[in-house]
């Protein structure tokens, strides 16, 4: 084989491969960027505060809205997350007690699509069985063309989205079309695995430590939250309706007709 042919194959395998990789990445739904949450609060209606909920390293501030009675203050966000895993709502609440008593509640949750539909939360539970199982995804070898041989490799890959991830695997020599084709698929399914184990651990204790009470006992002038999440293959029909029924009291609100990223 001519030089000029070997290098024509080199680059082949290469284009080859980042090819794989790319179709990799569309078939898992871009979840290179796995922790994206889209804001459906309405801004009219919205103001910026402690994101009292965050999941990983998200963004310390989110919008909430607040409706209050002459003894509780509610504020809400909810957020859509578009990409797997863990595709569906977040919903953040706060409960700040404005008497000079303490004040014990049960909030109970009602969150409807526009055309009325029941949108029900995770149990607990379950949800935390879920987000374990994705913490433990096994994460792939990478393996690398080299033609010494097979030997052990670590390092790091960054995605198309600007994510860095740090890899461990043995390499194994590989030809052409064939290891341009292997090391695509081994660097996709290595991203997605390392993608997953990053949102289940999050998920794990953001559930852990935020979930929902069935009860609080607020004491005076203080605030306590909470946070549920609820499934989607999609996002449902906007606006979302959302009722907070805290001691036979109803504070009903409206989400945004679209998201705001």
């Amino acid at each position: 084989m001519t030089t000029h042919s070997v290098a024509v194959a080199k680059l082949t395998s290469k284009l080859l491969g980042f090819i794989t990789l790319f179709f990799v990445f569309l078939a898992f739904g871009g979840c290179t960027t796995p922790q994206t949450f889209q804001s459906l609060n309405d801004k009219s209606r919205s103001v910026s505060n402690r994101n009292v909920a965050p999941f990983g390293n998200e963004s310390k501030n989110i919008l909430y809205e607040y409706k209050r009675s002459d003894d509780i203050s509610v504020g809400y966000n909810i957020s859509f997350k578009p990409k797997n895993p863990l595709i569906g709502y977040r919903l953040t609440l706060t409960f700040t007690n404005l008497n000079a008593e303490t004040l014990t509640i049960q909030p109970d949750i009602d969150l409807r699509d526009n055309s009325g539909y029941l949108i029900s939360p995770y149990d607990r539970a379950p949800f935390i069985e879920m987000a374990a199982n994705y913490a433990g995804v096994e994460v792939p070898y990478y393996a690398l063309n080299n033609n010494s041989g097979n030997y052990y490799h670590s390092g790091t890959v960054t995605s198309s989205t600007g994510n860095t991830y740090r890899y461990y695997g043995q390499s194994s020599s590989g030809k052409s079309f064939s290891s341009g084709f292997q090391s695509g698929v081994s660097q996709g399914a290595m991203i997605v695995a390392l993608a997953y184990q990053k949102v289940g651990r999050n998920a794990l204790g953001w559930a852990s430590a935020y979930w929902l009470r069935s009860e609080y006992t607020i004491p005076p002038r203080s605030s306590v939250s909470g946070a549920l999440y609820y499934p989607a293959l999609d996002i449902n029909q906007l606006p979302l309706n959302l009722t907070v029924k805290v001691n036979n009291q109803d504070f009903k609100f409206i989400t945004s007709d679209k998201t705001n990223n």
